[in-house]
């Protein structure tokens, strides 16, 4: 196929400039929920500047468990806060 698709919603590029008849896909970034959990834990270990400037893959095993381990104990107490409320008091 030398003709990129056109029209409203396309998801290819007209043209790829190193060899103008063959398409590519244009991919949609993939948003993650917990990216806002992440960048706040991150801040408060003082590691947002270093990912923000150098990427995620710089930071090391260490801060990196550090920042997920924050992340799950948050998210369950936040699960456990959210179905604990939803019960009845027991007498």
């Amino acid at each position: 196929m030398t003709r990129a698709k056109e029209g409203k919603g396309s998801t290819y590029k007209k043209t790829n400039q190193a060899n103008p008849a063959k398409q590519t896909k244009v991919r949609a970034k993939k948003v993650d929920p917990l990216e806002p959990l992440k960048l706040e834990i991150a801040a408060e270990l003082g590691l947002l500047d270093q990912a923000k400037t150098l990427g995620w893959h710089s930071l090391s095993a260490r801060e990196a468990g550090r920042i997920g381990g924050l992340m799950t104990q948050r998210r369950r107490k936040q699960a456990k806060g959210i179905s604990g409320a939803d019960r009845p008091m027991d007498i």
